[in-house]
């Protein structure tokens, strides 16, 4: 990128620290284009080598998704080709923690070894020596500063407030590419992105900068990307998947031409065919924000889309579960898994109102109970809560009280202590299960195990 930098005579001296740190100020103009009517009259502070004209930036939105992803169900799909698009082309991620996708698109590219370059705002009114002295004391010694993107607060009296959250039309007004997954017709992305299709047209962006998904089941969006398209963006991932999956329902093998896919099958056919569904024990994913989770722990902290989809990708993709101390007495941190056949535990399922979570969700891993056996894992000890102090040390992490309002010993737990690593099973000792056997496919493309879908088309 290439830019014009003006800088004020009142801090001319309080940048030259910044300059020795690589860090430079732009304005008003960003590859040629003038942002200033994106973003309004604020300083940009970055990393000198961001506005090299090699530096391509690309950005990823999408509407919300719904609870449970139900609004745009397919989102990891869409989000690995952006990223795998970025990957190719040799882009930068520009993200922003507070958008739909921000932190876990930061994550897909952190996997595909794409760079991510965080947006940083600040709408506190204060003096521009200031702003920058924040920006740097939010640098330590483990930060790549070429990985962050600071905007400063509005300079002078702003006439009135756009109607358009500021993070997104900082993304979409600065990139050189635009990856829209989904965008919901009268929302503010639908107007940012109608915004830069008529800059495009006047040559202020480059045609075919912005990328957006197809999907014919909604046909007011669908209507509206395509008179896009008709403008110079670019429709992509068009959703046939009807075409693409064997007509046999029941067991499929989807395969494309990129990479490899694992072997595909539904419950009843899984049940059909094993010697015994009880040959297997379950573990189902949950949705937290415990600080014990995978997903805080992938995320670093940062605010995430927490559901049993996102908690179960995250185990699959570290190959790792990992223990809580949340279910025993004392210290002992364990996994739990129960030797109820999953068709029969998933029609347990229930709402838990004072912990404020389902059990049993749809979601999850199957091992088989002899490859647990031979690591350690044993079925817990019923008993009454006073019988737990006549235990041995080494079984106290075992035991479970049977319950007074519930009958606890239903659930034929078992128990693993501390993290489990997935990598130490064969392959044929390992399945993971999801609701949907578009999520079922999904799950092939990326992991190394059979996948089964718990809910029939």
């Amino acid at each position: 990128m290439q830019n014009d930098l003006l800088f004020p005579d009142e801090v001319e001296s309080f940048l030259r620290p910044i300059e020795r740190l690589g860090f430079t100020l732009a304005r008003d103009k960003i590859a040629h284009r003038h942002v200033s009517g994106w973003i309004g009259s604020r300083w940009i502070l970055c990393h000198a080598s961001l506005l090299r004209a090699s530096i391509r930036l690309a950005t990823i939105v999408c509407s919300r998704l719904g609870r449970w992803q139900q609004r745009v169900p397919r989102w990891p799909q869409l989000l690995e080709l952006a990223i795998r698009d970025m990957q190719l082309n040799d882009f930068q991620l520009l993200y922003h923690p507070e958008t739909t996708l921000g932190n876990t698109a930061q994550e897909f590219a952190h996997r595909a070894g794409v760079r991510s370059v965080e947006l940083k705002l600040s709408q506190t009114r204060q003096e521009l020596a200031s702003w920058i002295k924040n920006c740097l004391e939010q640098i330590d010694d483990s930060t790549d500063p070429s990985c962050l993107l600071f905007v400063s607060p509005a300079l002078g009296a702003e006439t009135a407030r756009a109607a358009e959250p500021l993070h997104d039309s900082t993304l979409i007004g600065l990139v050189d590419r635009v990856f829209g997954l989904s965008i919901r017709k009268g929302g503010n992305l639908e107007r940012l992105i109608e915004r830069r299709i008529m800059e495009q047209d006047a040559e202020c962006f480059s045609v075919g900068s912005v990328f957006l998904a197809i999907d014919q089941s909604k046909p007011k969006e669908y209507a509206q990307v395509r008179n896009w398209m008709d403008r110079g963006a670019v429709g992509w991932h068009v959703f046939d998947f009807d075409k693409t999956l064997s007509s046999d329902s029941s067991c499929a093998f989807h395969c494309e031409n990129q990479g490899g896919h694992q072997f595909c099958l539904s419950l009843s056919t899984f049940d059909a065919g094993a010697t015994g569904s009880t040959d297997w024990l379950a573990h189902c994913t949950r949705t937290s924000n415990s600080s014990e989770t995978v997903a805080d722990a992938l995320h670093r902290g940062r605010t995430a889309i927490a559901s049993p989809w996102i908690s179960l990708n995250q185990i699959c993709a570290q190959k790792r579960l990992v223990a809580s101390s949340q279910l025993t007495q004392g210290d002992h941190r364990c996994l739990s898994f129960s030797a109820v056949g999953l068709e029969e535990l998933l029609s347990r399922r229930v709402f838990r109102s004072h912990l404020g979570r389902w059990d049993w969700e749809p979601y999850g891993l199957l091992i088989r109970r002899s490859a647990l056996a031979e690591m350690g894992c044993r079925p817990v000890i019923y008993g009454e809560p006073g019988e737990r102090d006549n235990l041995a040390v080494a079984e106290k992490p075992f035991f479970q009280a049977r319950g007074k309002t519930m009958d606890w010993t239903q659930e034929q737990e078992w128990r693993f202590l501390g993290d489990l690593d997935l990598n130490k099973f064969n392959r044929n000792d390992l399945r993971i299960f999801a609701e949907t056997r578009d999520q079922a496919y999904q799950l092939s493309r990326s992991y190394p195990w059979t996948v089964i879908w718990v809910r029939d088309p």
